[in-house]
């Protein structure tokens, strides 16, 4: 019952806030998709330690991805 009850205020929060509700998802994916603890940075670890503009070149290129999967799952969900 609480579960339901969650869900509906949540529901309710989000058609009623919008762009709040917006603002914080992307707040979230940017933290979520900040950490780098399995990507770049792991397969990197122990290798060359002056990769700067490298690793800085493959982080963005897999953040760029991940937000590209992140929008084609929000697209597929929407249609």
């Amino acid at each position: 019952l609480w579960d339901e009850t969650g869900n509906a205020w949540a529901k309710e929060w989000i058609l009623g806030n919008p762009g709040d509700f917006l603002q914080l998802s992307a707040k979230k994916l940017r933290i979520f998709m900040g950490e780098d603890n399995t990507g770049v940075k792991w397969s990197m670890k122990g290798h060359d330690k002056n990769a700067g503009l490298l690793y800085e070149l493959l982080s963005a290129f897999s953040t760029l991805w991940w937000m590209g999967i992140w929008v084609l799952v929000l697209v597929g969900l929407i249609r």
